[in-house]
């Protein structure tokens, strides 16, 4: 799966990359990536409680994690949370306040996601969050989302903000 994320920001044209808050890992696995500026996605099987969870960074820094059910993480013999595979993790562009980010991963970890994907079965079987979460170097957090329920409050893992993949292309 390819994903592409791209912030605009008139604070990003003037200060780059300093105007936010970003992982200082570079290219290694990271457990709190989300509690700096993010981009994440949420994959989760239609028929199930369970779901996949990714977080990137700029940096190359990355997270991975898996759940059974909404924020109950899976146990550690059922997760490889640090092997899940990105494939690529790539600033690919920043310039006049847009930051254009890459990656690519690989569903080989999960026999659902890799069989799904390999059947062309995504499209009917899952759904998605698409998320990102920016901290300026001032302090300001902002949590943006395709949906953020009825409440309007931030909540990337309840499925109710989920998403088919023809509900996210037609937007």
């Amino acid at each position: 799966m390819r994903l592409r994320y791209t912030l605009l920001s008139s604070t990003l044209a003037a200060k780059g990359l300093d105007a936010f808050a970003w992982e200082a890992s570079a290219s290694q696995f990271s457990e709190t990536l989300w509690k700096k500026t993010c981009f994440e996605v949420f994959v989760a099987d239609r028929a199930s409680e369970r779901y996949w969870e990714w977080n990137f960074s700029p940096t190359g820094a990355w997270g991975a994690f898996s759940f059974s059910a909404a924020r109950v993480r899976a146990p550690a013999e059922a997760r490889r949370d640090a092997g899940f595979p990105v494939l690529k993790n790539d600033l690919s562009r920043l310039s006049e306040g847009r930051l254009v980010l890459e990656v690519t991963l690989d569903w080989s970890f999960s026999p659902w996601l890799a069989w799904s994907a390999a059947n062309d079965r995504l499209s009917r079987d899952a759904v998605f969050s698409l998320n990102a979460i920016t901290d300026s170097a001032s302090g300001e957090r902002v949590h943006w989302a395709l949906r953020h329920g009825e409440s309007g409050r931030a909540d990337f893992h309840l499925r109710a903000n989920f998403l088919s993949l023809k509900e996210i292309i037609s937007r």
